[in-house]
C-alpha cells in the first residue's frame, strides 16, 4: 500500500492493476514528456494537475467524491512536492519506477559479462622508443 497525502489528509492506495494504469497512463506520459521543465506557472499548474490525475485514479475507490476535479479544488502549488511523492509512492507499488521510467540497464558487471574494450589494445600500439 501507497501512502499518499492530499491536502492534509493521509489515504492508503492499493497497487495499481493494469486497469488502473491503462487509466493513469495519459497522466504519467505527460508527466514524463515535462520533466525538468517546469519553468512556468501554468507548467507547475499542469503537472500537479496530471499528479493529481494519476491519484485520483486509486482515490476514486476509496471515496467517490475524490474526482480529478474535486481534487483539483483541494490542492494548491503548496502541495505538489507532496503530491510529487504520492505519485512516486503509488507507481512504486504499482511495480514501476519513478515517474513512469524504463528500469536501468543491468551494468555488464552485475552479470558477469566483461565490459567491451573502450581503448586500442597494447597489441596495437607502436613501441615507445
Amino acid at each position: 500500500m501507497a501512502k499518499v497525502v492530499i491536502a492534509g489528509v493521509s489515504y492508503e492506495l492499493a497497487p495499481y492493476k493494469l486497469a488502473q494504469l491503462k487509466q493513469a497512463a495519459p497522466f504519467i506520459d505527460r508527466i514524463n514528456a515535462v520533466a525538468g521543465s517546469l519553468s512556468t506557472i501554468e507548467g507547475m499548474t499542469d503537472s500537479a494537475c496530471d499528479f493529481l490525475g494519476v491519484l485520483s485514479v486509486g482515490l476514486v475507490k476509496i471515496d467517490p467524491a475524490l474526482t480529478l476535479d474535486a481534487l483539483e479544488e483541494k490542492v494548491g502549488l503548496a502541495d505538489i512536492t507532496s503530491l510529487r511523492d504520492a505519485f512516486k509512492a503509488v507507481l512504486a507499488e504499482s511495480g514501476l519506477t519513478s515517474a513512469g521510467e524504463a528500469p536501468a540497464p543491468v551494468s555488464a558487471e552485475a552479470t558477469g559479462d566483461l565490459p567491451q574494450a573502450s581503448a586500442p589494445s597494447s597489441a596495437s600500439l607502436s613501441p615507445q622508443e
